[in-house]
């Protein structure tokens, strides 16, 4: 059962991080679009960002991992597989693309706004992940 307890706690502190880093990533919002002077903490939003997407895309092979190892089959015949699947592009696409405006900084607006929309998407994500998650957690506590 601690094996199966592994996923969840890594996924919720990244999904923690990554609300952190939605909001660290507010300041540069305001100041691009709406004109608006702040101060942006470039690198820990950078490294907040990378650190959260990194522990997603790791806990999306580690819960396919667990569930299979657990119950001797694949999950993604449920919403929280499937789910963890259509999310997994946005998380590539969210990390190289914070990636690419970390090393390269100009003054620019579209790159920023994509990966912006992009992560607001994955945030999403993880609001549903959280639910189903939390739904097929205590139901295997259930039949365990």
């Amino acid at each position: 059962m601690l094996l199966l307890s592994i996923h969840p706690v890594l996924q919720s502190t990244a999904i923690l991080l990554a609300f952190y880093a939605a909001y660290l990533g507010w300041p540069r919002t305001l100041s691009l679009h709406f004109a608006r002077r702040t101060r942006f903490d470039r690198w820990r939003h950078a490294l907040l960002g990378t650190l959260a997407l990194t522990v997603m895309m790791g806990g999306t092979a580690g819960g396919l991992i667990v569930v299979s190892r657990f119950l001797h089959k694949p999950i993604l015949t449920e919403v929280h597989g499937k789910t963890a699947l259509v999310a997994l592009p946005f998380l590539v696409l969210g990390l190289v693309s914070g990636i690419y405006l970390y090393r390269y900084p100009r003054p620019r607006k579209v790159l920023p706004s994509l990966h912006a929309i992009n992560n607001l998407l994955i945030l999403l994500f993880t609001l549903l992940q959280g639910y189903s998650g939390l739904k097929l957690y205590l139901w295997y506590l259930s039949i365990g």
